[in-house]
């Protein structure tokens, strides 16, 4: 690999001493797919408290989130569990290393970013105005050029 770029990393530091990988795994095993959504997405995300009302009136997208509600158990894996940034882990890449959030980015999530930035040895960072987590591909774009060019 001879550079990288990262959009948006969701770590949002969840402390507190809570096992919420546990508490998902629970949610599945016990076939609530729809509450382990929600607990992911609120709880251990730190999405909106109304977040799983406007899930479910999103016609068809309700039923999919909820068929691939075994897979979060995963995603919190990968993010440790905790959603903290592991600074060690970020130093040890040695290549040019962009790092992009969006302006619109929850406040815990803009923190982290600048924290991954940070962490990365010699790391560019980037904030697209007017950007969420879904970023649209017109606002990414000229940064990914303008670093792999």
């Amino acid at each position: 690999m001879a550079k990288v770029i990262g959009y948006e990393a969701p770590y949002v530091g969840r402390r507190g001493g809570r096992d919420y990988v546990a508490d998902l795994d629970r949610l599945i095993a016990a076939g609530e797919n729809g509450k382990a959504v929600d607990y992911f997405m609120v709880k251990m995300v730190g999405g909106p408290f109304f977040l799983p009302v406007i899930f479910r009136l999103m016609g068809k997208l309700w039923p999919q989130m909820k068929a691939i509600a075994p897979t979060l158990r995963y995603d919190a894996r990968v993010m440790g569990g905790d959603f903290e940034v592991p600074a060690a882990e970020f130093a040890k890449i040695p290549v040019p290393a962009l790092v992009v959030w969006g302006g619109k980015a929850a406040k815990e999530m803009s923190e982290a970013n600048q924290a991954i930035a940070a962490a990365i040895p010699g790391a560019e960072h980037r904030i697209l105005d007017g950007q969420t987590h879904n970023v649209t591909p017109a606002a990414l774009s000229p940064e990914v050029t303008r670093f792999f060019a």
